[in-house]
């Protein structure tokens, strides 16, 4: 079933308004479960961040064009932070959200609350994953903010093992190391100090399919990035004066 319905909730904690379009959704059925596909838009959001709180926990939370901030983002206390990277120009301040919703439990999407802060600026930034709740495979994007250098490691954390993991963003001079198919690593940049361009790494996995209960199973918001930082050229300058 397709819809068109435009809703409007007021930030509490900024004067601009938040706006939600419902631009399609579906009833649950034997089949499949129900869920949306929401515009969530929130002019002139920059370089900042949107908390989300939904009324129930869901089945899946996809920002199809943005980024999750980890450590500020709870599915089980249905709270998400949502990200829109600089060079991401194409958001222009409206997020594509794609919900599914838990079996027997749909609610009003008007009841979704969103707030956003300009200001608020996320360091790291994990693209939101899985695209779907097949359970198969999933890709992702780092966004470091700082960007990445010469002498930087790069190190992801899965909470459990995959079955096969790649850096998608690579090179010859980049070195990978897996501990278990659950840590990687991932060192070798070669921007120079100063050279702010390389923000981004990709990746790609399968997840295990020995998985009958979704332990298995997990999402941006369960991965922990780590980003170790060469010491700057002004630093060293200090220790060693």
């Amino acid at each position: 079933m397709i819809t068109l319905v435009l809703l409007s909730v007021v930030s509490l904690a900024f004067s601009q308004t938040v706006r939600l379009e419902t631009v399609e959704s579906w009833l649950e059925n034997k089949n499949t479960l129900g869920g949306a596909i929401v515009h969530m838009t929130y002019p002139n959001i920059g370089q900042g961040c949107c908390m989300v709180e939904l009324p129930e926990v869901v089945n899946l939370f996809h920002v199809m064009n943005g980024f999750i901030v980890p450590e500020s983002t709870n599915p089980l206390e249905k709270l998400y932070k949502i990200s829109a990277p600089t060079h991401w120009s194409m958001v222009n301040g409206t997020f594509k959200v794609l919900i599914i919703f838990n079996a027997g439990t749909p609610f009003r999407l008007d009841n979704i609350a969103m707030e956003c802060n300009p200001s608020d600026i996320s360091d790291i930034n994990v693209y939101s994953f899985p695209q779907n709740n097949l359970k198969k495979t999933a890709s992702s994007t780092v966004c470091f903010r700082p960007a990445f250098h010469q002498g930087d490691v790069l190190t992801i954390t899965f909470p459990v093992p995959v079955k096969t993991f790649n850096f998608t963003t690579w090179d010859s001079s980049f070195s990978m190391t897996n501990d278990d198919n659950q840590v990687f690593t991932l060192s070798g940049f070669k921007a120079p100090f100063g050279n702010d361009h390389n923000t981004e790494v990709s990746f790609r996995f399968e997840y295990n399919d020995d998985d009958e209960d979704d332990t298995n199973w997990f999402a941006a918001r369960d991965v922990e990035v780590q980003v170790d930082r060469a010491p700057t050229p002004d630093s060293l300058l200090i220790n060693n004066s």
